[in-house]
């Protein structure tokens, strides 16, 4: 395979297959950097490196939402004055703790 074959091969699995760089140096048996090199001389580089970035902020907006809704308490304490009256004294309590001298 010539280096335009490969350049070629590289460019349409990067922008149609959507690959990895590195899974496409990994299927052409390649440097890493050279399809890097390939890759960032296309004028269509940086438009499918914004959409990409794009995609996996959603992605990571999406799981980090997931985690929490799993993970995270959503029970509340109470709502309106009741939760007030806890956390002042809730608040009372941890200065009373926190300001108390230790000798």
């Amino acid at each position: 395979m010539t280096t335009q074959d490969r350049k070629a091969e590289a460019e349409r699995l990067f922008f149609v297959e959507k690959k990895t760089p590195k899974e496409i140096a990994e299927m052409l048996g390649v440097h890493l950097q050279t399809i890097r090199g390939y890759i960032r001389n296309n004028e269509g580089y940086n438009a499918e490196k914004q959409r990409r970035k794009a995609e996996n902020k959603g992605k990571a907006k999406a799981y980090k939402l997931a985690w929490d809704r799993k993970n995270r308490s959503t029970g509340r304490i109470g709502t309106g004055e009741e939760e007030k009256t806890f956390l002042k004294s809730q608040h009372c309590k941890d200065v009373r703790i926190l300001s108390h001298e230790k000798y």
